[in-house]
Parts: C-alpha cells; structure tokens; sequence
C-alpha cells in the first residue's frame, strides 16, 4: 500500500510539475510578445491622435500602421499558441528525474541532447514524460534509466511482473502515431529481468 501512495503521489507531482512548466512558459512568452506589440500600438495610435487635426493624410497613414501592427500582432500570438505544447527536453529531463527519485526510484540520466532539432527534442520529452508516469503508475519500480543517443531514447525500469497486457498503457499508442507521423519507431515491452524498456527512435 506504502508503494501504491508513493508511485501516485509521484505521478500527480509529475503531471503537476509538467502543467506548472507549460503555464510559466506560456505566460512569460505572452507577455513579452503582447507588451511589446501593445506598447507600439498605443505609440502609433497617440501619434496618429496628434496629427489628426492638422494632417489627417498622416493620421490615416498612422492609422493603417497600427491596423498592420496589430495584424502582425494576432500572427504571433497564434504561433506561441500552437506551440504552446512544445516543451524543453533537457528541462523534462531533470524533472523527471526529480520526480521519480522523489518517489523512490533511483534514476540514471545519460542524454545527449545538443544536436537534436527541436521537433525531435519537442518529441522525445513527451516520450519521457509519457515514461515517467508510466513507470510510478504501471510498475513497483526501483531504478530506471534514461539514455538518450543519435536521436534514439531509452527509458527501462525494473519492478515489472504479471500479463503484457497490464504493461501497455493505452497512452502509448497515440504516442507511437506521432512517433511514426516524424518517421520514427516506438516499442514498449517487458524484457528479460523483470524490466521495462521504452524505445523510441526519432530523425536526429
């Protein structure tokens, strides 16, 4: 039972560390992104204010800035939108590792990261993330290693007994379709010595 609390306690820090990093992330991009577009808007528009009366060639030429300015604007906000999920492999890394060695599994990192384009960096740290809370929540597990090398991850664990079947998380299989979608592979089985191993392999 001690185990059972332990492995949830550490798959909801996980899920709740994984929200906190996306928010925090998200509004310091907006806020960047919104204050200085709202910022030139607010300076076109004064400026336009000033010269209405005097110029009103200038003040519509201002004018059509600030409708180009906040144009532009809307495009940018709707990249940081669609890429709101994108997430930093490195930084999920160390988080995952925190949050397994706080729930009692010791956890080995060897990555190289560096080279990696950022979709597959992008990708890879869903797979981690995806791992991690499959190791607290389908597995008593102990230890789990994490390496990651020329694009090709993987996460194996011990603490795995019983069917196949209960060691195939319904997660995974939307999670191999991206995989595929980039023209990579993912596996994930029991193997010898009651381990886990997590496999993806991904164009680096």
């Amino acid at each position: 039972m001690a185990a059972d609390r332990g492995g949830a306690r550490g798959e909801e820090a996980l899920a709740k560390l994984a929200v906190s990093e996306e928010r925090l992330r998200f509004a310091r991009d907006l806020n960047d992104l919104l204050g200085r577009s709202l910022t030139d808007v607010a300076v076109r528009t004064e400026q336009a204010e000033r010269t209405l009366r005097g110029d009103r060639e200038a003040a519509a030429a201002e004018m059509f800035a600030v409708r180009d300015l906040a144009r532009n604007s809307l495009r940018e906000v709707r990249t940081v939108v669609q890429n709101y999920r994108a997430v930093d492999l490195d930084e999920v890394l160390a988080s995952v590792r925190a949050v397994l060695e706080a729930a009692d599994v010791r956890c080995t990192v060897r990555a190289d990261t560096g080279s990696l384009p950022p979709e597959t960096r992008t990708l890879l740290a869903t797979v981690v993330r995806e791992g991690a809370t499959n190791v607290l929540k389908h597995s008593k597990a102990e230890r789990c290693t994490i390496t990651i090398e020329n694009g090709v991850l993987e996460m194996s664990n011990d603490g795995v007994s019983g069917p196949v079947g209960e060691h195939a998380p319904i997660g995974l299989a939307g999670l191999a379709q991206r995989v595929r979608a980039a023209g990579g592979t993912l596996q994930a089985e029991p193997v010898s010595g009651g381990r886990y191993l997590l496999r993806a392999a991904v164009p680096a």
